[in-house]
């Protein structure tokens, strides 16, 4: 009976993944860290200066027994208009998650000018938004900038990508689980 319901989860997984263009990456590490990434995220950022796009991923780390969840936006402040992004805001369905802090770690001088060259900023996410993603109806993102504000909605496929995210990371990382079928 348990290899039956296992043998099913691992299916409906499987059938998850055939249908969505999400990939997660293993990005290497000097030291004993745990990195992984997910594909790209794109997304539209209505405002009343007009729409500009925006790149996504979800990230995640994990150094022995301590693990982080993370964003990070990639072209937000590339544009001509110079759009620095001061805080993001999601709103998954009835609950709010503010990400203020741009800086996930302590950053040397030399990693600033790389990230101002990249145009990339890290916002620490708890583990709870994607708790919640994984059952919601709809993601809200508000971005809060120098310039104005500006609001995306994610289609129901990024919503069930972001899940398939979690839900990869918790099983294969996290709790370590490896499904034997025989």
């Amino acid at each position: 009976m348990k290899k039956s319901i296992m043998l099913l989860v691992l299916l409906s997984f499987i059938a998850g993944c055939a249908t969505t263009n999400l990939n997660v990456f293993q990005k290497k590490s000097k030291s004993n860290i745990q990195y992984y990434c997910s594909s790209t995220f794109e997304v539209d950022l209505v405002g009343e200066n007009g729409i500009h796009k925006a790149q996504l991923n979800f990230e995640f780390q994990k150094h022995n027994n301590y693990h982080s969840w993370f964003i990070t936006t990639n072209d937000l402040d590339m544009q001509s208009y110079g759009l620095k992004t001061d805080r993001i805001q999601f709103y998954v369905d009835d609950q709010i998650f503010d990400l203020y802090n741009p800086s996930y770690v302590e950053k040397s001088k030399k990693q600033v000018q790389t990230d101002l060259k990249s145009h990339k900023n890290t916002y620490y996410l708890n583990e709870n938004f994607f708790k919640k993603i994984i059952c919601c109806d709809k993601i809200l993102m508000h971005t809060i900038t120098e310039n104005g504000e500006f609001e995306t909605t994610f289609s129901k496929q990024a919503i069930e990508d972001i899940g398939i995210f979690y839900q990869f990371i918790k099983i294969n990382v996290i709790d370590n689980v490896s499904v034997i079928i025989r």
